[in-house]
């Protein structure tokens, strides 16, 4: 920490921090004080100290700062992404960019700037108990449009489907169209249902040109006539 007799004070400059030390001995005349120039040209042995200051000030700081403020956004119960798009009004603040602050993965300028923008967010959660005054509305309208909701499919319907697609591994969007009129399943459901299907085909073969397994049918009146007993 710095002295009685000194003052300190940090200027952000571009992408590096520079410290200006100031060693007045209790004269508070700014004439009299080293120009930064000055002090850039004679440098002694007050860099460790600065060093030792800037770990102490900065660094501390921060790291209290972002333990903090993790515990404290856990306990009011908002996750990441409602952090950034709260900090934001928009995706300007992704999850990982708040999960990179809370892991101190982003550059020191980038941890303080957050850090500013954290803290006020912090006092303005601490004083707000309504959620939607500090989340914008875009955050939902854009959460219900990625979010898909799951079909589940029937085990017999399944069945159906596994039958066709040994028959047929690739049917036209016409089938498509037929094959979900008949199942009662919309038709981006079996679309994807297939391809998802070719996928862990050609994962577990290692080629989409397989021998596919015979047709497994639920009804014997369906099952296909064999030559050879006609014939015979």
């Amino acid at each position: 920490m710095p002295t009685r007799n000194a003052q300190v004070s940090f200027v952000l400059c571009a992408n590096f921090w520079v410290v200006e030390l100031f060693l007045y001995n209790g004269d508070t005349n700014v004439s009299t004080r080293p120009t930064i120039d000055a002090m850039r040209v004679h440098r002694t042995a007050d860099t460790e100290n600065i060093s030792s200051i800037i770990s102490a000030t900065i660094f501390d700081e921060l790291e209290q700062f972002v333990s903090e403020f993790r515990q404290r956004r856990i306990d009011l119960g908002y996750t990441q992404e409602e952090v950034g798009w709260s900090i934001s009004n928009s995706s300007t603040y992704s999850q990982t960019t708040i999960s990179r602050f809370e892991n101190r993965l982003l550059s020191l300028k980038n941890m303080c700037r957050l850090k500013n923008m954290l803290d006020e967010w912090l006092k303005n959660a601490d004083s707000s108990p309504n959620r939607a005054a500090l989340i914008p509305p875009q955050f939902y309208i854009r959460q219900n449009k990625t979010r898909r909701r799951r079909t589940t499919i029937k085990e017999h319907i399944k069945q159906q489907m596994e039958q066709h697609f040994a028959i047929e591994h690739m049917p036209s969007s016409t089938t498509l169209a037929h094959l979900s009129d008949e199942w009662k399943l919309d038709y981006e459901v079996v679309r994807v249902w297939f391809c998802n299907r070719r996928r862990k085909l050609r994962r577990d073969s290692g080629d989409l040109k397989v021998l596919l397994p015979e047709p497994v049918f639920l009804d014997p009146k369906q099952a296909p006539v064999s030559t050879t007993d006609s014939a015979n």
